[in-house]
Formats: C-alpha cells, sequence, structure tokens
C-alpha cells in the first residue's frame, strides 16, 4: 500500500553517516489539510479522498465553485485526489476498542 505526504518542499540539504557516506535530505513543510470531497464505490465505482492545502489570492470559478459546494470559504492552492484500493468500513466499537477482539482468519498466498 502506497503512502504520501502533502506539504510544500521547503530545503535540501545532506546529512553524513558514520562511515562518512552522504544521505540526502528533503524537508517537507506540512500544512493543514482540507477534506473536499469523497468518491464511494457505491457510486463511483471506486473510493477516493480530494485534499487540499495552502491559501491563495485568486481561484478560478470551477474550482471556487467545488469549495463552496463542500463548504470550505478559504481558496486552496493545491487540491490532490488520492485514489485507494481497498475500502474498509470501521464501525465505532472497533475503531475505538469496545466490544470482543476480532482477529482476521489466517490466509493462503
Amino acid at each position: 500500500m502506497g503512502a504520501f505526504i502533502l506539504g510544500f518542499k521547503s530545503t535540501q540539504s545532506q546529512k553524513f553517516n558514520e562511515k562518512g557516506i552522504r544521505i540526502p535530505t528533503t524537508f517537507i513543510k506540512i500544512d493543514s489539510c482540507w477534506l473536499t470531497d469523497v468518491k464511494t464505490p457505491s457510486k463511483h465505482g471506486y473510493f477516493s479522498v480530494k485534499l487540499g492545502l495552502g491559501q491563495i489570492k485568486n481561484i478560478k470559478r470551477p474550482v471556487k465553485l467545488e469549495l463552496e459546494k463542500a463548504g470550505i470559504k478559504t481558496p486552496l492552492r493545491f487540491l490532490r485526489l488520492s485514489r485507494f484500493i481497498c475500502f474498509f468500513v470501521i464501525s465505532k466499537e472497533k475503531f475505538f476498542g469496545f466490544g470482543p477482539p476480532t482477529v482476521p482468519p489466517p490466509t493462503k498466498i
């Protein structure tokens, strides 16, 4: 399963380990994200979420209407759609640890 970080590239640097090998590093400034849209398998055939971050002064009208539909008044600079392969529904009892523990059955590979 892939993972991602949504943020702004800040600076690049380098570090050296104990053997003297150079390791390049990139610092990412992470800001708060806004959830603008959710697509579900029942309606669209796949599961995805659209996240937005950053502020901008002027945005185009279609993006402005999309943000207004989501109830967001802040004009966002970046909007990224992240599509997921699996979609699991987790009940409140399982998420917060209430009820008996459940262990998934072993699967054969």
